[in-house]
């Protein structure tokens, strides 16, 4: 679980989910929908997800990356979150919705405006979509970091290293596969 530390910003392994467009909490016309995280599935905010047979949370499977029949999300808060944990629900951000995301959960890549993206695998990960892959985001803004990624700044020693700082800023799209 995340710690905090007198007089120093809260600590996490990867930085947290930034939201730059599309999300209004107190307005209900964005896609998102609200179920348990399965146990022992370790989610975090801003990792890929999806539904399973269950009606639980798992980090995005196989399937969702090649499939436009599975909807693909993003954990809009960690599985072991005090209000998850008091809740015991989760909520997803529909990839499918008209949201822009930063997140670090991601494979490394050289990113360009516009780099399709897809998920990895059953990590939770978002990665460059390659032939056959369902696309479900596009890069839409580059840092100053390696691989065009945006340094998020509240990480501090010794939790983070560089590379845990660095997030992927993406727009949704709807799903489609790439030719």
């Amino acid at each position: 679980m995340p710690q905090l530390y007198p007089g120093r910003r809260y600590t996490r392994a990867k930085a947290p989910l930034g939201i730059p467009r599309g999300y209004y909490p107190t307005e209900p016309g964005h896609l998102s929908v609200t179920a348990k995280p399965k146990d022992g599935e370790a989610i975090k905010q801003g990792m890929a997800i999806t539904l399973d047979n269950n009606g639980e949370w798992v980090k995005a499977p196989a399937a969702a990356r090649t499939s436009l029949t599975k909807s693909v999300y993003v954990a809009r808060q960690d599985q072991d979150d005090p209000a998850v944990q008091a809740s015991g629900k989760l909520t997803g951000l529909d990839c499918s919705g008209t949201f822009e995301f930063q997140t670090g959960y991601i494979v490394a890549a050289t990113f360009a405006l516009d780099t399709e993206l897809t998920i990895e695998d059953g990590t939770g990960n978002f990665k460059v979509a390659a032939a056959n892959d369902k696309v479900v985001g596009r890069v839409s803004a580059l840092g100053t970091g390696a691989g065009g990624l945006i340094a998020y700044p509240g990480l501090v020693p010794p939790t983070a290293t560089a590379a845990d700082a660095a997030r992927v800023q993406f727009k949704t799209v709807p799903a489609y596969i790439k030719a």
